[in-house]
């Protein structure tokens, strides 16, 4: 996915029509990051639900 130079994992959220609420857990690069995470070129970007059990 092209970005904007200063985007952030919020846009990339918003872009995809993901409701924030519903993004739990993410990583840039393998790092835990947070939705104010400015991206580069080439960052790799992983979010996920919270994932419960029991």
């Amino acid at each position: 996915m092209e970005i904007q130079p200063g985007s952030t994992v919020r846009d990339i959220i918003h872009n995809l029509k993901i409701p924030e609420e519903e993004v739990k857990i993410i990583f840039v690069n393998g790092q835990s990051a947070d939705t104010e995470t400015v991206l580069h070129d080439h960052d790799r970007v992983g979010f996920f639900p919270a994932i419960g059990g029991g």
